[in-house]
């Protein structure tokens, strides 16, 4: 079998009117020229002696016009050998990447062997080689980057810490590429360390063009066991995976501490690295912060461009106690800050906060929560924004606050613009629960109660509760609201609602006498949410006193209100009333009209399938 990647680049002339004399105007043919480009190696070294060939793409870039790949070369008939990678642009032709040399050459097998890992939009290209010694002995593998401008180039760290002995032969190295940014030669990766010959631990390294390969992370006699052992790992970003922010000017990562007597950890240490200031240390890492025997620990987190970055440490008191957690977040310009709630109502007897950060957005505020001391209990939460610092957001009236103090909220969304939506615990006594009630907070409105209240949401002795469900960028929140037989106290369904400071609180959802049982029960759901300012959903239909009787689907959205969707009429409707029709979750046609189903019954209610609506 022949095979090999081949390459069309389309150049069209479009045709052009012209005026045939006096007597009409014609159109000239609209000719297409394609130049078709065979791509990788295929000359005698990679042609079996039956003309047997075989390359393949692995990576096509679209932006840089480039494509990367490898070629066997053949021995005999098919014979594999060689496993040589290239990469092709119109200005280079093919260009073969890699290492070369007798460390990457199999004297066993008399063959090499290369793979190519990453390659990025300004035309960097990354992979790896393997090393072998005589007698087919691994001596792992190396890294390596080709640029146009820097040609192969080996990446990595090979020097004696990262070299050792393996079957008798000293000279095993292994470097691999873990990261490459997608815009500019920014590389990382990380290197396997050694110890007296043996493997021990691993280092992280940077490479640039301009820098090299640069040694990153906490290198120092706490970073390292007494036989020599380090590891560290980048930080990555939660929602994307990546470990370079979007300037790619600042990378963030973490660094196991040690005893100092084998591999027993104490603790971890947090770092950011960047070309202009090296490995800095970040949070709280001084005496206050470090407890018996020199452990020092904490967290961190950063948001999903991984711009901001902020976290705790854990502080101590002279003999080693944990008395509290400070909250921080840090820049290249200002350093490490404080951040969190440190008044007395959130200050312990031994003078300690526990604060804690939660969640970083993409303007660089942060949330998080900070206990309340043990005579009052519960939390507080809070929001940090660069130019006003940290403030308390949450609700805080009687209704929220017990008789000793006690307080609990928490945020569960927060927006890029810097709205968060969160629920507080509605009390009774010193702490009594009585539900929850929901809220917004914004910069120009504080805290405002959201949800859904009155004598079919609350019971005679003040419990109530609502959950958040959904918040936009644009200020839109949305929830739901238990309903409840306010005498007894017995679940009486749900109903939903949204909220924006221009409209207050509004019910959402259908509650027709269809979809009202004989004691009010009804039950509404939402299903999802687009972040425009609409709302999809579902409300059940309901006979005697919340028997089900199918559901029928919504639509919501500031300029509509409530609009039932789904088929109607017959085939789709008993003679019961039962009938049933869902919308399918965040899914669109044409990005304007909603998708949706509606099953089919028969007069008797027995079902005929479904059928779908837009």
């Amino acid at each position: 079998m022949q095979r090999a990647f081949q390459l069309a680049v389309v150049v069209t002339t479009i045709g052009l009117l012209q005026s045939a004399g006096t007597a009409h105007a014609q159109w000239l043919p609209d000719y297409q020229k394609y130049q078709v480009r065979r791509l990788g190696f295929f000359g005698s070294g990679y042609t079996g002696s039956t003309g047997y060939q075989f390359s393949a793409a692995e990576f096509i870039g679209a932006e840089s016009r480039q494509v990367s790949g490898y070629s066997f070369s053949i021995a005999g008939q098919a014979s594999t050998r060689d496993r040589d990678t290239w990469t092709w642009t119109p200005e280079t032709g093919t260009v073969q990447t890699g290492l070369f040399g007798p460390d990457y050459f199999n004297v066993s097998f008399q063959q090499r062997y290369g793979q190519t890992t990453v390659q990025n939009r300004s035309g960097l290209v990354g992979g790896s080689q393997d090393r072998s010694a005589p007698g087919n002995i691994s001596l792992g593998a190396g890294a390596w980057v080709w640029t146009p401008q820097t040609g192969n180039v080996r990446v990595g760290l090979f020097g004696p810490a990262n070299t050792f002995v393996t079957s008798g032969v000293n000279g095993f190295q292994l470097s691999t590429i873990a990261f490459v940014n997608s815009s500019s030669n920014f590389v990382l990766g990380g290197s396997q360390r050694q110890v007296s010959g043996s493997p021990i631990g691993d280092n992280l390294w940077a490479w640039t063009p301009t820098l090299g390969t640069v040694q990153i992370g906490l290198t120092s006699a706490a970073h390292t066991t007494d036989s020599g052992y380090q590891r560290s790992r980048f930080l990555k970003s939660t929602s994307s995976g990546s470990v370079l922010n979007y300037d790619n000017s600042v990378i963030f990562g973490r660094s196991d501490r040690f005893t100092g007597v084998g591999a027993t950890t104490n603790g971890v240490n947090f770092w950011a690295w960047s070309a202009t200031m090296g490995t800095t240390q970040l949070g709280f890492f001084d005496a206050a912060h470090t407890g018996a025997g020199g452990y020092q620990d904490g967290e961190v987190g950063t948001n999903a461009a991984l711009t901001a970055v902020g976290g705790s440490s854990r502080r101590y008191r002279s003999d080693g106690t944990q008395i509290g957690e400070d909250a921080w977040t840090w820049t290249e310009l200002g350093g490490t800050v404080q951040i969190g709630l440190v008044d007395a109502a959130h200050t312990g007897s031994s003078g300690g906060q526990y604060n804690n950060f939660r969640k970083a957005n993409a303007s660089g505020q942060i949330i998080g929560t900070t206990v309340r001391p043990a005579a009052a209990g519960g939390n507080s939460s809070w929001i940090w924004r660069p130019s006003f610092g940290t403030t308390a957001i949450g609700l805080t009236s009687a209704e929220y606050t017990g008789s000793s103090g006690y307080r609990a909220s928490r945020s569960v969304f927060f927006t890029d613009k810097g709205d968060v939506a969160g629920e507080s615990d509605r009390v009774t006594g010193v702490r009594t629960n009585l539900g929850r009630d929901t809220w917004v907070w914004t910069e120009a409105t504080g805290t405002v109660r959201t949800g859904l209240v009155g004598a079919d949401y609350t019971r005679v002795d003040g419990y109530r509760t609502s959950a958040a469900q959904f918040l936009s960028n644009g200020g839109l929140a949305a929830g739901k609201t238990q309903r409840l037989i306010a005498a007894t106290g017995e679940d009486n369904g749900s109903d939903t609602w949204v909220w924006s400071a221009a409209t207050g609180n509004v019910q959402i959802g259908i509650s027709s006498p269809q979809h009202r049982g004989s004691g009010g029960y009804q039950f509404s759901q939402i299903s999802s949410f687009r972040e425009s300012g609409s709302v999809l959903g579902f409300s059940k239909r309901i006979r005697n006193a919340s028997d089900s009787n199918g559901q029928n689907a919504w639509y919501w959205s500031a300029s509509t209100g409530t609009v039932p969707m789904g088929l109607d009429g017959p085939g789709y409707i008993s003679t019961s009333g039962l009938q049933f029709s869902g919308p399918f979750q965040g899914m669109t046609v044409l990005g304007q009209y909603e998708y949706g189903y509606s099953g089919r019954v028969q007069p008797s209610g027995v079902g005929l399938g479904g059928g779908r609506s837009v």
